[in-house]
C-alpha cells in the first residue's frame, strides 16, 4: 500500500458548483481505492471580500442535499488565504470535493491529498 501525494489548484466562478476533487476519477491515480485530504485551502486573488463552501459528497450524490459541508459562508479577504483543513479528512474513492463562492475570479481553490494505490 503506497501513498502518493496529488495537489490541486484553481480558480472558481461566482455562484457556481466548482469540482475541486474527484476521487471516482482516482485524481490521476490508477486503481486509486480513497484517500486522506490533508490540505484545503482558499486564496483571494480578488479585490472583494468573498465568502466560501468547501463541500464534499459521498459516493454516487450529485444533489445538494447531500451535501457534507467542510466549512460553510466564510469569509475570505482580500489577499489572504483560509486554510480549511486542520485535521485529516478520510475519503472514499467516489468521494467529491466541491467549492463554491459568491464572487467570480476572486478565490483560488488547492486541496492536497493523500490517495492510496
Amino acid at each position: 500500500m503506497a501513498f502518493i501525494s496529488e495537489s490541486t489548484g484553481q480558480s472558481v466562478a461566482a455562484n457556481t458548483e466548482t469540482l475541486v476533487y474527484d476521487g471516482a476519477a482516482n485524481g490521476g491515480v490508477p486503481n486509486a481505492t480513497g484517500g486522506v485530504l490533508i490540505g484545503l485551502f482558499a486564496s483571494n486573488i480578488g479585490s472583494l471580500t468573498a465568502n466560501v463552501d468547501f463541500y464534499k459528497r459521498v459516493g454516487a450524490s450529485s444533489t445538494a442535499s447531500d451535501n457534507i459541508y467542510i466549512i460553510r459562508n466564510a469569509p475570505v479577504p482580500v489577499g489572504s488565504t483560509l486554510e480549511v483543513v486542520s485535521a485529516k479528512i478520510v475519503l472514499n474513492h467516489t468521494d467529491k470535493i466541491y467549492i463554491n463562492t459568491d464572487q467570480a475570479n476572486t478565490i483560488q481553490a488547492t486541496a492536497s491529498l493523500l490517495e492510496n494505490s
